[in-house]
C-alpha cells in the first residue's frame, strides 16, 4: 500500500434523497478497526447515529459523528 493503515472507519449515511437543497442526512452508521501488525483487525467503536426529525437534527448527528472520528484520532479524507 502507499501508506501503513492504522485505524480505518468505514461511513455509510441515509438520505432523504438526493437533491443539497430538500434532502436531508437521518442515519450515519460507522465502524473503526483498529488495523494490528499482524494485519488482523479488530473493532474499536461502532455505532448508528439516527435523527428523530431529519430536518431538526441532522445538525446533531453530524456533530455527534464528528465527535466520534476526532475521539477516535481518524483523519477523514474527501
Amino acid at each position: 500500500g502507499i501508506c501503513p493503515l492504522k485505524d480505518v472507519l468505514f461511513l455509510d449515511i441515509e438520505t432523504t434523497g438526493f437533491s443539497p437543497k430538500n434532502a436531508y442526512i437521518y442515519l450515519i452508521g460507522y465502524k473503526v478497526f483498529n488495523v494490528l501488525s499482524s494485519g488482523s483487525g479488530k473493532i474499536i467503536d461502532e455505532g448508528q447515529l439516527l435523527a428523530d426529525d431529519a430536518v431538526t437534527d441532522e445538525k446533531n448527528i453530524i456533530e455527534k459523528f464528528l465527535n466520534t472520528v476526532s475521539k477516535n484520532n481518524i483523519s477523514l479524507l474527501i
